[in-house]
């Protein structure tokens, strides 16, 4: 056993017994300390079935990964196992990462990512994902000899080797098959397929499924394959989906393909992609085959979008209970493993109860609830009634709005909360930032929970038009959000987002190849920016406060002329060599050295020409002309000390978006981009990312557009920005996330000064 594994298991011992089993789930595996998140080597061995996780025991957030252990015999009560792996070679020293795990030759094997770094030819380093096998006897893991057992140099030329991750592997009449996930210079998301007779020794097949449209996201994570009734079914999960109806609503999604494999040709032609799971918390699916037959899938219950929990809470994340698969009238059908039904007890039901303002009822209390809520409408009233005569009206108004609260106690409340106009608000904003087209009540009801009709769209989008939220081109029947709704959303509705793995790596990646250099960041932010989030963008250093001069030195060189050396409050020395017009006697520099330092720090440019002037006729000559010598370098030192120098990126980008069809509105924001830069907002003081829409922003230009800018700390009384520029119809969400981590990772770098150095001194 490695050092580090040992160390692991060990510090998760002795963690875990500081953490009461109460604030634990009961059913639920969950980590044991720190964090987990995907699911890996889902099997049954030795009669028991398996599940092993991604595994990070020293944090609460993700980190150099490990891989974590559990044990059941129902899928219901799980059993604590030591951690099984831990990132202790070369070849997977930066984590070992998902994967699979099967029995071969009476021992269990875990095939798994290894993640490491590699020296490119040019000196700088690269991740590289490969495969690697480990051996053991269902609690004890020994990695392979001649690790790793499939490497990226084995894929087709322009795949890639950084993003080649998270094996699943099974095996069919006598052959070992492997299934990663990949992507290509072309390709957003794929899955290749190796052979292999006894697990070492692997060869390439083919790519069996990719994005070839590139709508399914980017990077198809944690693949699955299996045959499911006449189908066969591959599971997966690509990241940045965009939402379309009912499905892919939760930004990194898991979804399925069914299809028909040739297994001999290794070809799969697959239906249209379907969502695996509606909710929020669901992402990297694993399933097993059990003895008696059943499919089984468990998932990661977390998402990467919605990592929060209580500060003092010592551990994150937790697993989906098991659920049985089924495939019929052409769909995969979900249910609880059958096992859950003997934990069942004490059950309460209730029957058409009118809910008022508040409804308690007896019975329904615990600590573990399965609860099954059905709402009807009042009184058999139809949905979408609005005569202003009824009588009902007010029962119909009922169901616009309601909530539910659980678990509550002193502390802590779990609410569900239903609040209709709120809900298609929600909608209409984020239909129409994927589509620019004015939003409907039919796209509505597909994304609305439940059966609700048309009419009652209909009716709520007329109240949230006349309250503001939203507008009626006259050419539509269709709405689009307003100002205030698009404010409404971003402060209360909008889902709070954060970067992937694989969008932090791209950035910083970018950040150290890129940047160099203060001025050299501020020129090349703004683009790289606008590239980043796909709207033109601008970058800027601003002072915090007015640089002014800290000290003054003079040097004499030779009888003809001297060195001016200026400090600067933010500690910048520059230095500049004048000639001496007139000879000065000995000692006359060091004098004129004090007298600068006691009339001329600590001022502005404008003060040192009026206190020159009143010294003029104190001094003599052979003073007045050095003295007003340093005085203007000093003064042109300070004046370029405190400008603000804009730097601008992706302009063109405005082409892109219907808004700025019409050639002059174009022009005329691509021209206030570069002409009046300076005019653009800067963050105000209290939090570090500031969203103004439309009409929010004072400059007429941009009354029609809006603008996302974030700050960040440089250090020496400077201050970066960073701005966003684009139409109201923006993906606020992924553009405030996105700028953030940009300036976070700017702030991170000049706070460790790791930037190059700038030169100094002038000659």
């Amino acid at each position: 056993m490695s050092e580090k594994l040992e160390k692991a298991r060990l510090y998760e011992i002795e963690e875990a017994k500081n953490i009461p089993q109460e604030e634990k789930p009961a059913f639920h595996v969950s980590a044991p300390v720190g964090w987990i998140n995907d699911p890996n080597g889902f099997s049954v061995f030795k009669g028991k079935v398996h599940l092993f996780y991604q595994y990070h025991p020293y944090s609460r957030d993700w980190g150099p990964m490990h891989w974590g252990h559990s044990v059941t015999e129902d899928m219901i009560r799980w059993e604590q196992l030591p951690a099984a792996l831990a990132p202790d070679q070369e070849y997977d020293r930066e984590g070992c990462f998902s994967g699979s795990a099967i029995e071969a030759d009476g021992k269990q094997a875990l095939i798994y990512t290894g993640v490491t770094t590699e020296k490119l030819p040019d000196g700088k380093e690269e991740v590289r994902q490969n495969q690697c096998l480990a051996w053991g006897d269902g609690k004890d893991y020994v990695k392979a000899e001649k690790n790793p057992i499939v490497t990226g140099d084995m894929l087709p030329e322009k795949c890639s080797r950084v993003d080649f991750r998270d094996p699943k592997v099974w095996e069919d009449n006598g052959t070992y098959h492997m299934l990663v996930g990949c992507r290509s210079e072309e390709i957003p998301g794929q899955v290749v397929l190796f052979s292999s007779k006894d697990l070492k020794e692997w060869k390439f097949e083919t790519i069996l499924a990719e994005n070839s449209t590139g709508e399914i996201g980017v990077m198809w994570e944690c693949p699955d394959f299996f045959p499911l009734g006449d189908k066969h079914v591959l599971i997966c999960s690509p990241q940045h989906m965009r939402a379309k109806g009912y499905e892919f609503h939760n930004g990194h999604n898991s979804l399925y393909f069914t299809g028909d494999y040739d297994s001999e040709k290794h070809t799969f032609e697959k239906d249209a992609p379907v969502s695996l799971d509606y909710g929020l918390d669901f992402y990297a699916p694993q399933t097993t085959l059990l003895p008696d037959g059943r499919r089984v899938m468990i998932a990661w219950m977390k998402s990467w979008d919605s990592c929060v929990i209580n500060e003092k809470q010592r551990w994150q994340g937790m697993m989906t209970l098991p659920r049985e698969l089924e495939y019929r009238d052409g769909k995969i059908w979900q249910k609880p493993v059958r096992e859950i039904e003997n934990y069942r007890k004490n059950r309460c039901c209730y029957e058409n109860v009118k809910v008022g303002e508040s409804l308690s009822l007896e019975g329904v209390r615990g600590r573990m609830i399965d609860l099954t809520v059905e709402l009807q409408n009042a009184d058999g009233i139809m949905d979408g009634s609005r005569n202003s005569g009824n009588p009902n009206q007010e029962a119909l108004d009922v169901y616009n709005e309601f909530r539910i609260e659980l678990a509550r106690n002193e502390e802590y409340t779990t609410v569900f909360t239903y609040d209709r106009k709120r809900q298609i608000l929600k909608i209409v904003v984020e239909e129409y930032v994927a589509a620019a087209e004015p939003v409907g009540s039919k796209a509505i009801a597909q994304r609305m929970p439940g059966k609700i009709s048309s009419a009652t769209i209909r009716n709520e989008l007329a109240d949230l038009t006349e309250m503001g939220y939203l507008e009626q081109p006259h050419t539509s029947a269709g709405r689009v959000p307003s100002a205030k709704g698009y404010r409404l959303y971003v402060n209360e509705l909008m889902e709070r987002r954060s970067l992937s793995r694989e969008e932090e790596e791209k950035l910083n990646t970018s950040l150290a190849e890129k940047l160099a250099g203060t001025d050299q960041v501020m020129a090349r932010a703004g683009q790289m920016v606008s590239s980043f989030v796909g709207y033109p963008a601008y970058a800027v250093a601003d002072h915090k406060t007015a640089a002014t001069v800290r000290r003054f030195e003079l040097i004499p060189v030779d009888a003809s002329s001297f060195i001016a050396v200026v400090m600067l409050s933010d500690s910048q020395v520059k230095s500049q060599l004048l000639p001496l017009q007139l000879p000065v006697a000995d000692g006359g520099l060091p004098d004129m050295s004090h007298l600068l330092n006691a009339h001329f720090t600590g001022i502005g440019p404008e003060d040192m020409n009026g206190r020159l002037m009143s010294l003029s006729e104190q001094v003599s000559g052979q003073w007045f002309l050095p003295l007003n010598q340093v005085v203007e370098y000093a003064g042109r030192l300070l004046k370029e000390a405190n400008s603000q120098e804009v730097f601008t990126g992706g302009a063109k980008e405005f082409l892109r978006f219907p808004e700025y069809r019409d050639a002059d509105k174009a022009h005329d924001l691509m021209t206030f981009m570069v002409d009046n830069k300076e005019q653009l907002p800067a963050p105000t003081e209290g939090g570090p990312v500031q969203i103004l829409i439309g009409p929010e922003n004072l400059n007429e230009a941009l009354r029609d557009s809006s603008v996302v800018v974030a700050s960040y700390d440089i250090g020496d009384n400077m201050r970066g920005l960073v701005g966003v520029v684009g139409p109201t119809r923006m993906d606020y969400a992924t553009v405030a996330a996105r700028l953030s981590y940009f300036a976070e990772s700017l702030g991170r770098m000049f706070g460790k000064n790791q930037l190059p150095p700038k030169e100094d001194q002038e000659t």
